[in-house]
């Protein structure tokens, strides 16, 4: 008999611990090892569709998700994949997961919950040194007095899930490649979502790339300077992105980039899109006018 594997995780989500959720969840099914039960939870404001019908991978997680939160014997393995707080310990052994970061600093409740799991796994180094180097002190409710301190007493490890080498590749070739065609636009549609009331850090690093110079014949800022930009952001929540693109917008003007007083910003993402995929006619209509007003001021440039 295959040792029984509960995973409770946001797995029918479109969030980013849905994603990773149904990668462990392919990962332990593929391995034929063990019998995958999974429940599904709930992550914020994010829709709980992203399972395709055709995708033969999903259809597996389908058909292991308990559609009554009852099993006929305790888990032998627990694994819980979302922020530390919400950790319990419902098999014979629990392992937590979590990304860690939505905090620079992880409060007590997230110590506590990984203290309830026999073992944590984080996404990266510099979360798990978060969670290792903080400690609080612990105080008696009735008398203020302290009484211990509170801090990691688990053990951890991280767990980097790798990447596609067939995309992704060691090289300068890429960075050269996109270089040229920022050269050769005249124009730039640009969009981000919003982390921590930025632009992702990823696309900062595009930016770092591609101002950089091959040789002292490149002109300085040549993949930027003297274009147009139109910018786009999303966000699942009701502020559209504005944050970002406050400092998105700041970084382009640096660069010597024009940037247009209007971008499209998408708010309650998460609900804004058909069952289909696509966007709804009004927000077409307001991407279209973006394109349009990007297009005239090209052609008053010329």
């Amino acid at each position: 008999m295959k040792p029984m594997i509960l995973v409770t995780a946001p797995v029918e989500t479109r969030s980013g611990y849905g994603n990773h959720a149904r990668d462990i969840c392919r990962a332990l099914i593929e391995s034929d090892k063990y019998d995958v039960r999974i429940q599904g939870v709930r992550w914020g404001n994010t829709p709980p569709n992203a399972l395709e019908k055709n995708n033969p991978i999903h259809n597996e997680i389908q058909k292991r998700l308990l559609r009554q939160p009852s099993l006929e014997k305790q888990p032998d393995l627990h694994l819980h994949i979302v922020i530390p707080n919400e950790f319990q310990p419902l098999g014979k052994k629990n392992i937590g997961m979590t990304a860690g970061i939505e905090h620079s600093v992880p409060p007590a409740s997230w110590i506590e919950g990984v203290n309830r799991m026999d073992m944590t796994i984080f996404t990266s180094e510099y979360s798990k040194k978060s969670f290792d180097e903080v400690e609080f002190t612990k105080f008696d409710n009735n008398t203020q007095k302290a009484i211990g301190s509170l801090k990691v007493e688990k053990p951890s490890d991280v767990l980097f899930e790798g990447a596609d080498t067939n995309v992704y590749k060691q090289t300068k070739e890429i960075s050269n490649d996109l270089k040229k065609q920022f050269e050769a636009a005249d124009g730039l549609i640009i969009s981000t979502p919003e982390y921590n009331g930025f632009f992702p850090g990823l696309l900062k690093n595009c930016f770092d790339w591609l101002s950089r110079r091959t040789g002292p014949e490149d002109p300085i800022l040549s993949a930027f300077d003297g274009k147009i930009a139109g910018l786009m952001a999303a966000t699942v929540g009701g502020s559209g992105g504005i944050r970002s693109l406050t400092s998105l917008t700041t970084q382009l003007h640096y660069l010597g980039v024009t940037v247009l007083p209007r971008p499209f910003s998408l708010t309650h993402a998460g609900k804004a899109f058909n069952d289909n995929g696509s966007l709804g006619i009004e927000q077409l209509t307001t991407v279209d006018d973006m394109v349009v007003a990007l297009l005239r001021a090209l052609r008053r440039s010329d």
